[in-house]
C-alpha cells in the first residue's frame, strides 16, 4: 500500500496543494512571470499556470493561476479536509471550497508619477487617502535579473479586525491537522507550513532536505488591509541587496534571531483590495531557513 492510501486509511486530512489566484489585469504581469521563472523551484507552465515545489513528493505544493478577478485568493485543496472559507477583507482563504469569483467595484484610480535614482526607475502612487512609493514588476525585474535563486515562502498578513481570533484559530486548526505547521522560533504568531512527505506528516519531519516554498500566516498584522508576501532567495550579499533597494521604495527587514535577513519592496499591481510585498532574501552561507525553523521552532498539533 502506498503512502497516500495509508494516510487515507487513517482518516487524516492532507493539504496537497495551495493555489494562489492572480488577477489577469495585474500590472506588468509578464515581468512577474519572468521573476518567478528565475527561481529553481518554480516552473512556468504557461501564462496562466505556474507550479512551485522543491519535490513533488512533499506536500503541499504551490500553484499560481491567472483568473479574471480584481483581487487574489487562496485555495487549499486535498483529501479529508474540513470545508470552510475565511474572508480576510476581500481576500478569500478557502479549504476544499469553491468560492465564486466576484469582481470588486473600485472606480478610483491612483495618479502615478515615475521617478528615478541611480539604481533605476520607481513609482509614486498617489491615492486620495495616501501616497506610496513602490516598484512595478518591470522595475523590480530590472534589479533582480539573474539574481533570484528560489522561492523561500509565500505568506499572508492578517489584521485581526479583518479576521477575528476565533476564526483565525479555526483556520490554523484545520491547517495543523492536515500539514506540518510550525511555530516561529521567536514566538511571534507567524506559523509556517513546511512541505513534507505523507509519512513525515504522521511521524517526524527531517532536516537537511529542501522543502521550499513554505507558506506563512502572519497574524496581528497592523495594516488595515490584507497583504501577500513573496520571499525570494537571492544570490546577493546584504550590501549589494540594500544598494539595489534604497529608500524610499526599499526598506531593511532584520530577522529578530538571525540578524541580516532581507530588503523589502511593495509592488504596484493594480489589485483593488490586497497589497503585495516582495522580500529579497540576502545570501547567507551555510544557512537554511527551513532547517532553522524545524530545529528552533515546534510543531503545532
Amino acid at each position: 500500500m502506498d503512502e497516500k492510501n495509508k494516510i487515507k486509511d487513517t482518516g487524516a486530512g492532507v493539504i496537497d496543494n495551495i493555489e494562489i489566484t492572480i488577477p489577469a489585469k495585474t500590472i506588468e504581469f509578464d515581468y512577474f512571470l519572468k521573476i518567478l521563472a528565475m527561481a529553481s523551484n518554480i516552473k512556468v507552465v504557461n501564462k496562466s499556470l505556474v507550479k512551485a515545489t522543491s519535490d513533488h513528493n512533499l506536500k503541499p505544493t504551490l500553484t499560481f493561476v491567472v483568473k479574471p478577478t480584481d483581487d487574489p485568493s487562496f485555495s487549499f485543496t486535498g483529501h479529508n479536509l474540513e470545508k470552510d472559507c475565511f474572508s480576510v477583507g476581500k481576500l478569500p482563504i478557502c479549504f476544499n471550497f469553491n468560492k465564486p469569483i466576484i469582481g470588486s467595484v473600485n472606480s478610483k484610480k491612483p495618479i502615478i508619477f515615475v521617478k528615478s535614482d541611480n539604481t533605476g526607475e520607481y513609482l509614486q502612487v498617489k491615492w486620495p487617502f495616501a501616497t506610496y512609493t513602490q516598484l512595478n514588476f518591470q522595475q523590480l525585474y530590472n534589479r533582480v535579473v539573474d539574481k533570484v535563486v528560489s522561492l523561500d515562502h509565500i505568506g499572508v498578513n492578517i489584521n485581526p479586525r479583518l479576521l477575528p481570533k476565533a476564526r483565525y484559530e479555526k483556520m490554523k486548526k484545520i491547517t495543523a491537522g492536515s500539514s506540518c505547521l510550525y511555530r516561529y522560533p521567536t514566538k511571534q504568531e507567524w506559523p509556517f507550513i513546511v512541505p513534507a512527505s505523507l509519512s513525515e506528516q504522521q511521524e517526524k519531519i527531517k532536516t537537511g532536505i529542501k522543502r521550499d516554498p513554505k507558506f506563512e500566516f502572519v497574524y496581528n498584522f497592523s495594516y488595515p488591509y490584507p497583504e501577500i508576501q513573496l520571499d525570494l532567495q537571492t544570490s546577493l550579499p546584504p550590501k549589494e541587496t540594500l544598494a539595489l533597494f534604497p529608500p524610499p521604495y526599499g526598506y531593511y527587514d532584520p530577522d529578530p534571531k538571525t540578524g541580516d535577513y532581507c530588503s523589502s519592496v511593495f509592488v504596484y499591481t493594480g489589485w483593488a483590495n490586497v497589497s503585495l510585498r516582495i522580500d529579497l532574501r540576502f545570501y547567507i552561507p551555510n544557512f537554511s531557513s527551513t532547517d532553522w525553523l524545524l530545529s528552533k521552532g515546534s510543531r503545532i498539533i
